[in-house]
C-alpha cells in the first residue's frame, strides 16, 4: 500500500459523498485506502463513507485530531494524507502531495549507508577501518564533543523530506473570497514554510508514516492547532515542503457562519499562540 488517506468526521452527509467521489476518481497509479474516525455521527455518514469503500473507525466525538490520529493507527501506506471531510481534491491532487515523500524511497540516504556500516561492524569488529577506530578514539577521549562527520551526517539526514502541505483554496467562494485565497493566504503560506512557522492545515497534508509514528502523531489534547503542532514537531526531524500544485477547495461554511472578521481573528489568533508556546484555543463548535 502507498498512501493512506485519513479523514476525522462527524455528521457530515452534506458534505461528504463529494469528498469521498473526488478522492476515489484520483488519476493516479498508486494504491491507497480511505479510513475515517468518526465521532459517532447521527446521520448517515458512515453508510456514505462504507458505500465508497472506507474503513470506518468509531472515537468520542468533540475532538477532530481523535478522529484524525484514530484513523492513523490503522494506516497500512508508507504515506498519511490527511484530508477534510467537506473539501474537493482535484484529479491529479494525490500525486502532487505525495511524489516528494515517495521519491525518497529511492533516494540512497545517510542513514542507509549508516546502518550498513554498523551492521558489518557488528558481525566482524576486527573489520572496523583506521578511519573509524580514529573517530571511536575521539568521542572516547572526548565524549562530549559532537564531531564533524556526524554533524555532517546529521545535517544531510535533516534534509529529507518528511511531509508535504498543499494549497488551500474556496470551493465555494465568491470573488473576494478567491482574490484573497490567492494573493493573501498563499504567498503567507508559501513564506511560512521558509521560515519555519507553518501555517498549516490537516485538510490538505502528507506525511512520511515511519516519521508519523516516531513523533507520536497528532496531539490527541488539542482541541485546535493540531495541524500546525504536527508540522511544527515534523520539522524538527526533517523537511517539510509546500506544494501549490497540490491544490484543494475547502468548503466555505464556517467563514459564511462566523463572517470574515470573526473567521480570520480566530485563525491569526491561533496561529500567533501555536508558535509562542501557548495552547490553542480548546473550543470550536461544528458547523453544519
Amino acid at each position: 500500500m502507498d498512501v493512506s488517506i485519513i479523514l476525522a468526521t462527524l455528521n457530515e452527509e452534506k458534505f461528504l459523498r463529494p469528498t469521498l467521489e473526488s478522492l476515489v476518481n484520483q488519476n493516479t497509479s498508486k494504491k491507497f485506502e480511505i479510513i475515517i474516525g468518526d465521532g459517532e455521527s447521527s446521520d448517515k455518514t458512515v453508510d456514505i463513507a462504507k458505500e465508497y469503500g472506507c474503513r470506518v473507525v468509531t472515537v468520542e466525538p468533540g475532538i477532530i485530531a481523535l478522529g484524525r490520529q484514530a484513523a492513523a493507527k490503522y494506516a497500512k501506506g508508507k504515506i498519511i494524507v490527511s484530508c477534510d471531510a467537506d473539501t474537493i481534491y482535484p484529479p491529479n491532487w494525490l500525486d502532487e502531495i505525495t511524489d516528494p515523500l515517495l521519491s525518497c524511497d529511492k533516494n540512497t540516504s545517510s542513514l542507509k549507508w549508516l546502518k550498513a556500516i554498523t551492521k558489518t561492524l557488528k558481525k566482524d569488529p576486527r573489520s572496523s577501518p583506521k578511519w573509524l577506530k580514529e573517530i571511536t578514539k575521539s568521542l572516547q577521549n572526548h565524549p562530549t564533543r559532537t564531531p564533524k562527520w556526524l554533524k555532517i551526517i546529521m545535517k544531510s539526514l535533516r534534509k529529507d523530506v518528511v511531509a508535504t502541505c498543499g494549497k488551500l483554496a474556496p470551493a465555494d467562494g465568491n470573488t473576494i473570497e478567491k482574490f484573497f485565497a490567492d494573493a493573501v493566504l498563499h504567498p503567507v503560506a508559501s513564506f511560512s514554510y521558509l521560515v519555519k512557522t507553518p501555517f498549516a492545515a490537516a485538510g490538505n497534508m502528507a506525511v512520511r508514516k515511519d516519521v508519523f509514528d516516531r513523533i507520536g502523531g497528532f496531539n490527541t489534547s488539542l482541541i485546535t492547532g493540531e495541524d500546525t503542532d504536527l508540522m511544527k514537531r515534523l520539522m524538527l526531524v526533517g523537511r517539510v515542503v509546500y506544494r501549490p500544485n497540490a491544490v484543494c477547495f475547502m468548503s466555505m461554511r464556517r467563514v459564511k457562519k462566523w463572517g470574515y472578521r470573526k473567521y480570520l481573528a480566530f485563525h491569526t489568533s491561533n496561529f500567533i499562540k501555536s508558535h509562542m508556546g501557548k495552547t490553542p484555543f480548546q473550543s470550536y463548535k461544528p458547523v453544519r
